[in-house]
């Protein structure tokens, strides 16, 4: 079962899972909890994890970026009323990397470096939100 495995037996994945929120101020020592930019430094570090945000959390801001980018080249949703593009956009966030509605948006991969970008906890390759917390290698903003 994966959650059994030690931090040290998924190094290599922690090392690229650090590496999509590189040059982030989300980094924090589990010895003292110093805050400090993701760096190459921490990816092979086993003492530290990142706070991430939890995408139910999504700011409405957000959620209409991400919208905006999921369907940049669709002109007939450039027009859509903010309320619909946050509603949308929230819909979207919590699963950004499956198919939704027989749709795939143009913008998607964009959409999910965007939500990374602003410090969002996504699953990684096959790593589960929650499996990464019980790997230590994140701890979610509540």
């Amino acid at each position: 079962m994966k959650s059994e495995q030690t931090k040290g037996e998924r190094g290599e994945e922690k090392e690229a899972f650090f590496g999509v929120y590189h040059g982030q101020d989300i980094c924090y020592w589990t010895n003292g909890d110093v805050t400090d930019k993701v760096d190459p430094k921490h990816f092979y570090d086993h003492d530290n994890y990142l706070l991430l945000k939890p995408l139910h959390a999504i700011t409405d801001e957000d959620a209409i970026e991400f919208f905006d980018i999921l369907w940049a080249k669709d002109e007939t949703h450039k027009n859509k009323p903010r309320e619909f593009k946050i509603d949308f956009g929230k819909d979207w966030a919590l699963a950004p990397t499956s198919e939704r509605y027989g749709l795939i948006p143009t913008g998607l991969f964009h959409g999910v470096d965007f939500l990374r970008s602003k410090g969002y906890a996504l699953n990684f390759r096959d790593i589960s939100v929650s499996e990464q917390t019980e790997l230590g290698w994140i701890k979610l903003i509540e």
